[in-house]
């Protein structure tokens, strides 16, 4: 479990679940990646982040923004992630 994380679904109906804090208060880094009708939940690392957004693109990949990160820092950084778990991190100056 999980609060301040997000979740959105690939063009497959597999989902992303991305951050957020554990039970103990720990910013979560890693990225699940959830498919139900396989049964399988896959996780890999990513960047340590809460109360982000996550959207589904038109293209069907999922765009990860925002939030703060582990030090309580807003993060400038985006990353972009596929049903196949391939990353793209993707950095700007949002600040």
């Amino acid at each position: 479990p999980r609060i301040g994380g997000a979740i959105a679904r690939f063009a497959d109906g597999s989902a992303a679940i991305i951050g957020g804090r554990t039970p103990g208060g720990a910013v979560e880094s890693r990225v699940e990646i959830l498919d139900a009708a396989r049964g399988t939940l896959e996780s890999f690392d990513g960047p340590p982040v809460v109360d982000h957004a996550a959207v589904t693109l038109v293209d069907g990949r999922v765009l990860v923004a925002g939030g703060r990160g582990a030090t309580g820092d807003v993060v400038g950084d985006a990353l972009v992630v596929d049903a196949a778990g391939a990353r793209s991190d993707l950095t700007g100056s949002r600040q």
